[in-house]
């Protein structure tokens, strides 16, 4: 039976002198009113058909397919919707959306595929400095660019990836702040009776991080066996509020609580208007809604700290207050670990640098005693 000769449109595929085979699709007409075609590669048959439905496909639904010529804010904007979105949590898609539209699309976003050179890569970081970016949103910028022409180069619009060759933007570590046992007495004394007091008890004694806690919900609270399930966390997606499943399999979790923790959620509970269900939220706004962390920060935290006459600190230096009070009491550094929710005992070592040098002098000088 002969082969059906494929339709305008439909696109054709043919195998090349090295054995590779090459796909081709009209994508409209030049200036001149000659056909423009995309061609796309496969070491196999299979891998160019493939890639051909996915252009057609695209082509049907009215979206671009996409040339070496095509604006560099254009294929940004496919590369949200084809791979970014698929593959992560709308609080990250929501992010790499803001991060595009503010620093990047204004700077390069119509230089062409094809011309986007290493050059303007370096041209773009120095000019977001000088409008006063971040060094870390810098940061940001280039691996979400990188990130984005691999894909260019994994798509055969552009051959090798411009920011290969620049070199990622450093960014210094800062000085680690935190709250030393006296100070954080200090605070949670200043919180008794603060109608949040449940919720800096918690963030000081099992070191959860902001989305978490404001995340929780009383159905992840188990009073009785004194645990909690981290499960889930707060973000703010498009301005507003929601619930998202945490970021990784180590952030999911069971928290184990102290009597105190417990005994500062069983009286928020009954300071609560309403009956707490378990779908609602153990910290809440005014309304019973989501809190939200910014307005937390601002209306609770810091007039907090200055009635408690400790310096400005960030809400994260509370999870830093409880690891490095761990382990300074020599809790085990996997234990830390787990209570915090990190992917493994180096990272969480690498961080609280600042409290292995006291714990090397007493570990060296406890075994001198006991060989002695």
């Amino acid at each position: 039976m002969p082969r059906r000769r494929r339709g305008n449109g439909e696109g054709t595929i043919s195998r090349r002198k090295d054995g590779r085979w090459t796909a081709r699709l009209t994508v409209g007409i030049d200036k001149n009113g000659l056909q423009k075609r995309k061609q796309f590669y496969g070491s196999t048959r299979g891998e160019a058909e493939a890639k051909l439905a996915r252009a057609r496909a695209s082509q049907l639904d009215g979206g671009v397919v996409l040339t070496s010529r095509v604006a560099l804010g254009s294929f940004l904007d496919q590369w949200l919707s084809e791979v970014v979105r698929p593959r992560t949590r709308p609080s990250t898609l929501d992010s790499y959306e803001r991060t595009i539209r503010t620093h990047v699309q204004p700077h390069v976003g119509r230089v062409k595929l094809d011309v986007l050179k290493p050059v303007m890569i370096r041209r773009l970081y120095s000019r977001l400095e000088e409008v006063g970016a971040s060094p870390r949103t810098i940061q940001y910028v280039h691996t979400l660019l990188k990130s984005a022409m691999k894909t260019a180069v994994e798509w055969e619009l552009i051959s090798r990836n411009p920011c290969a060759a620049v070199s990622r933007p450093r960014v210094e570590r800062k000085e680690m702040k935190f709250l030393d046992e006296d100070e954080a007495k200090t605070f949670l004394k200043a919180a008794e009776g603060d109608p949040l007091e449940a919720l800096y008890v918690l963030a000081i004694t099992t070191g959860m991080r902001l989305g978490e806690i404001t995340g929780l919900l009383w159905q992840d609270v188990d009073l009785k066996e004194k645990r909690i399930s981290v499960c889930r966390s707060l973000a703010i997606i498009n301005n507003r509020p929601a619930l998202q499943e945490t970021k990784t399999a180590s952030s999911r979790r069971s928290v184990e609580l102290g009597n105190r923790c417990v005994t500062a959620l069983l009286q928020h509970r009954a300071r609560l208007n309403v009956i707490p269900h378990g779908a609602s939220p153990v910290f809440s706004d005014s309304l019973g809604g989501l809190l939200r962390p910014q307005n937390l920060r601002r209306r609770s935290f810091y007039p907090l700290l200055k009635r408690a006459k400790l310096d400005r600190i960030r809400f994260h230096d509370l999870r830093h207050t409880c690891a490095t009070l761990l382990l300074q009491g020599k809790t085990a550094p996997k234990v830390v670990t787990e209570l915090l929710g990190h992917s493994s005992v180096a990272f969480t070592l690498d961080i609280y640098a600042h409290v292995i040098p006291g714990m090397q002098r007493e570990a060296v000088d406890e075994l001198d005693e006991r060989l002695a």
